[in-house]
């Protein structure tokens, strides 16, 4: 059994998915926690010692700063991106600095031990570009749609569902 501390950035759109992930763990007989990832990454990390951290994409220089030290501190380090990441025909189109924001703007593969993507493609991207190498990225699929399709089933007296992923 391993201690998680899963880091969800934001209320909105991350912290449905990072509770449904800590409960899939739980599921599975480990110790798993959500944290609010700016009010609580480092003292979590420091107080609760976890064996691993699931924290949110690396696009500032704190959230660097934090990798590398959960790293230094032997924590496994995983990486779960919020959002899809690009397209490679939609990425091309982009000015270099928007690319940046998307694809990263900084070496943090050394300090972490594994990325969670939405697509292959992405992951490919990253992979040529040489932000991550391709033994450290998983494509598992948008992670945010999951809560709407694996819930328990709601009768709406034979309405249908229609959902907008926007």
């Amino acid at each position: 059994m391993a201690k998680i501390v899963i880091l969800t950035l934001t209320d909105q759109r991350d912290r449905v998915v990072d509770e449904k992930l800590a409960q899939l763990l739980r599921d599975k007989g480990h110790d798993a926690r959500v944290r609010h990832y700016a009010m609580a990454a480092q003292e979590s990390v420091c107080y609760e010692k976890p064996d691993e951290v699931v924290a949110p994409m690396v696009g500032s220089v704190q959230k660097l700063d934090f990798v590398k030290h959960c790293h230094d501190w032997g924590v496994t380090v995983v990486v779960r991106r919020g959002e899809a990441g690009a397209a490679r025909e939609v990425l091309a189109k982009m000015d270099p600095e928007r690319q940046k924001v998307i694809v990263g703007n900084f070496d943090y593969a050394p300090y972490v031990d594994l990325g969670l993507v939405w697509g292959q493609e992405f992951a490919d991207i990253l992979v040529e570009r040489g932000k991550m190498p391709k033994n450290k990225l998983v494509a598992c699929g948008p992670f945010t749609l999951d809560a709407c399709f694996n819930r328990p089933k709601v009768s709406h007296a034979g309405k249908r569902t229609l959902l907008f992923a926007t």
